[in-house]
């Protein structure tokens, strides 16, 4: 049986960006993980430097693979990212999800569509997008459905100051 690797720091919540980082893995062997709850396997992102993870819930899987395709156990590690901004990560996730609905895109807070799909709300990044110097919480949406993923055009862009929601069709 393959050893888990050790992934640090811990579980916990954060008021600062964090590195991720996956050591003490059997030689030969690759890594994989999924942020999003999803049990992860060899088709997933693969593991090559450190994660650094800005701002956001995460639910981290981690494992590791040999040569042969046998897997490690998973290791799961949960993070509450949350920066010292007037308008914090899970206010723009709100208004975003408020707006989601507005717009007839989601039926509920859920992310559920009225055909039956679900909404995954994907955070980007925290930057600038124009030469004001504001900085936003940048998000996209995809829609899914029996595995086929559907990515939407554009981006949303929240204001960590305020609050404004703005829609952009590309991002630095």
């Amino acid at each position: 049986r393959l050893a888990k690797p050790v992934v640090l720091p811990e579980t916990g919540v954060y008021n600062e960006e964090i590195t991720v980082e996956v050591t003490e893995v059997d030689e030969g062997c690759k890594v994989y993980y999924t942020l999003d709850g999803t049990v992860p396997t060899t088709e997933s992102a693969e593991y090559t430097d450190p994660l650094l993870i800005k701002c956001g819930n995460y639910v981290l899987g981690v494992v590791a693979a040999d040569e042969n395709g046998m897997l490690s156990d998973v290791v799961w590690r949960l993070y509450d990212v949350e920066l010292d901004y007037p308008y914090t990560y899970q206010m723009a996730l709100f208004k975003l999800k408020t707006k989601l609905i507005s717009d007839g895109i989601m039926i509920d807070m859920d992310c559920n569509t009225s055909e039956g799909m679900f909404i995954k709300i994907n955070f980007i990044d925290i930057s600038t997008i124009d030469e004001t110097g504001k900085e936003y919480y940048i998000f996209n949406i995809t829609s899914e459905y029996n595995g086929l993923v559907q990515n939407y055009d554009g981006y949303y862009c929240i204001s960590v100051d305020d609050g404004v929601l703005l829609e952009v069709n590309s991002v630095n």
